[in-house]
């Protein structure tokens, strides 16, 4: 019984001191710590964006190469199978865009770069203009920034 007396005159001891008072009343914040904090999530959040921007045009790099090696694997079968060169403007057969998409089976995504907007000027078919893009920057130069 006299243990259970010492555990009880312990607990108004610690409440009784005016300062440990003080730190269990003591309710949120500063203002100072929230802005500190508020300024760390901002710039891990900027750091990520960064990342983030980087990993799309990666991806974007990774889509165009694959695009170019579908495209360059259907011209070298045509050549094969052919022994001739794709038609490069309109012809009865087609044009190159529409004779690999009907030999190869080819989507419309495949003759595009993720990487540039596409000119809404000119249509697929015509080797020089198909190619041409509405950025300020060839392909090449915005892929081999990464």
């Amino acid at each position: 019984m006299k243990t259970i007396q010492r555990i009880s005159t312990n607990k108004s001891a610690r409440f009784s001191c005016p300062r440990r008072l003080h730190l269990l009343h003591r309710a949120g914040f500063t203002l100072t710590e929230l802005l500190v904090v508020i300024g760390i999530i901002g710039v891990l959040a900027s750091i990520l964006f960064v990342a983030i921007g980087r990993a799309q045009i990666k991806g974007q790099g990774a889509f165009s190469r694959n695009n170019l090696k579908q495209l360059s694997t259907g011209y070298i079968g045509h050549d094969v199978e052919l022994g001739g060169f794709m038609p490069h403007a309109k012809v009865a057969e087609g044009t190159w865009v529409e004779t690999l998409t009907r030999r190869e089976g080819y989507e419309q995504e495949v003759f595009h770069s993720p990487a540039c907007s596409p000119n809404q000027n000119v249509s697929s078919g015509h080797s020089k203009m198909a190619w041409r893009t509405t950025s300020p920057e060839s392909t090449y130069e915005h892929l081999t920034r990464v």
